[in-house]
């Protein structure tokens, strides 16, 4: 078949089932009332202060992407989003979308004209050139103090085009332990001990080549004292780049599908485009000729690198600061193996210039909520992600009731929960938007906090431009060539290649619109 007859099919596809989502959402709509139990039903009132009346005309909708177990009643009868409702006054329906469908589903929506009044995305820019959104400041000027108090003052200029707020990010408590940083070097703390590296590996005098000699020793010098040869020092994922060694050279990479950069003078390079990527391939490729890599990283993702911290097969690498809790499964099921066992966050390895840590997480970043130019009540609904990040509003959706799911101490200022596992599934939190709240953790995870906040890698863009998604294959370029270099299949010559063929096929529009947005944002 025809290239552009494939095309033409797609489309002719597309254009039906929006007609069928926007025939069904109709249906839908008709069919629907107020949200709730026949109990609850009620007439729409008036909602907000005296001064700010505003009658809502119909439930707010909302597309989430779907972070945990799938809920065992539908979610608006769920405990929580009721509660939400009855203290707010506002009413809202929630579509949870796997997080693999999302961006397929919006589209859809998008292209039936029935998009969400509320849904998440970073790259706010696109939907801003579509017309499918609405600026923002004026409503959060009126409507929204508690999302003026939450917000960092540093996370706006992230959701801003031309001097307007195009997106709420993520809000922040102000007690210690609550940014965004949580990635760090964890390590098998009981191997470390053993091997007489403690006080090294928690100073800041550590560096590269101390590392280096943390991780030979865990490779050959039979840290778990089997006898067998079946350990490595550093283990990754094929998704996370070695992170923490990126970062020893000042490069901010974190995870595949994304860019980091870099500034070189009066503009911004993407990272691999450094010299000092250079550098930091070069000596994870002796690292690997050495064998102090476990070298299944290339086919290792999220499951099958908790199992290897699990079965006691690897002793550091990069990664978030959760496992150092006694509650967590893959700490739980360490120490069923291994008694002795113990995990913590050590100092990230200093770099030849000093540089340490993972890459600088975006203030506010990681869900960010928009909202669309067909709502028809853009006050209500600031109004309700108002009253999500709200003291009341923030603790009702992350925590639940208190009492029932948890205690508050007030001397302390601590939160105690009173459940296992994810409330989400059970009662359903209703976090359209975010505020991080981490009173709740244990002090071994505060203490793990508190080094990957202070240690970070800076990315001086995180954005999104258009031609990174018209250039997408670039991007696997460079995540193959990296991963075949480090393991010895392409020379390190062939990083020269890839740089002049990234630019060469589009790669320099990219840098060209990037300096752009980031000159708006400096």
């Amino acid at each position: 078949m025809r290239k552009s007859s494939i095309i033409a099919l797609g489309l002719v596809f597309v254009l039906v089932y929006a007609l069928v989502l926007t025939a069904c959402g109709q249906r839908e709509a008709d069919q629907r009332g107020p949200i709730g139990a026949e109990e609850d039903k009620k007439e729409q009132q008036d909602i907000g202060t005296e001064e700010k009346k505003i009658k809502q005309t119909r439930p707010i909708t909302v597309l989430m992407p779907q972070a945990f177990e799938q809920p065992a009643m539908p979610y608006n009868e769920m405990p929580i989003p009721r509660e939400v409702m009855k203290r707010s006054g506002i009413e809202f329906e929630v579509e949870f979308v796997p997080v693999g469908d999302y961006d397929t589903k919006l589209n859809l929506y998008m292209a039936a004209g029935t998009p969400p009044d509320i849904f998440k995305k970073e790259n706010f820019e696109f939907w801003k050139e579509q017309d499918a959104i609405i600026p923002l400041g004026d409503l959060i000027d009126q409507y929204g103090p508690n999302i003026k108090k939450m917000v960092l003052p540093e996370a706006w200029k992230y959701v801003k085009s031309e001097g307007e707020i195009y997106a709420i990010p993520k809000g922040r408590r102000p007690e210690p332990g609550n940014g965004g940083d949580v990635n760090g070097v964890l390590a098998r703390w009981d191997w470390v001990e053993k091997l007489g590296f403690a006080e090294k590996a928690m100073s800041e005098d550590f560096d590269l080549d101390q590392y280096h000699d943390l991780i030979r020793a865990m490779t050959f010098d039979d840290p778990d004292g089997d006898g067998e040869n079946n350990t490595y020092g550093l283990g990754d994922r094929i998704d996370w780049n070695f992170g923490h060694i990126m970062g020893a050279f000042g490069l901010p990479v974190h995870k595949h599908g994304t860019y980091g950069w870099v500034k070189r003078g009066d503009q911004v390079v993407a990272t691999h485009m450094a010299g000092e990527y250079r550098q930091a391939l070069e000596l994870l490729s002796d690292w690997y000729k050495e064998g102090v890599i476990d070298p299944e990283f290339i086919i290792t993702k999220g499951k099958d690198h908790k199992e290897k911290y699990s079965r006691g097969i690897i002793g550091t690498s990069g990664h978030h600061m959760w496992y150092v809790s006694k509650k967590n499964a893959v700490n739980q099921s360490l120490v069923s193996s291994f008694p002795d066992a113990e995990l913590k966050m050590i100092m990230p390895p200093k770099g030849p210039k000093g540089h340490r840590g993972f890459e600088r997480r975006q203030p506010g970043g990681g869900g960010s909520a928009l909202i669309s130019s067909k709502a028809p009540e853009p006050e209500v609904v600031i109004m309700l992600l108002d009253y999500l990040m709200s003291e009341e509003g923030a603790i009702l959706v992350q925590f639940g009731f208190e009492g029932e799911d948890y205690t508050y101490d007030q001397e302390n200022n601590r939160i105690n929960l009173l459940y296992d596992g994810q409330i989400q599934s059970v009662k359903g939190t209703a976090r359209i938007i975010s505020v991080t709240d981490r009173r709740w953790v244990e002090s071994e995870i505060l203490e793990a906090i508190s080094m990957t906040e202070k240690y970070t890698a800076l990315n001086e863009f995180y954005g999104m431009v258009p031609t990174m998604g018209e250039y997408a294959e670039l991007l696997k370029l460079v995540e193959e060539t990296t991963i075949k270099v480090i393991v010895g299949q392409l020379p390190l010559e062939a990083l020269d290649d890839m740089q002049k063929r990234w630019l060469k096929n589009g790669g320099d529009k990219i840098t060209e619109q990037v300096n752009q947005e980031w000159r708006k944002l400096n």
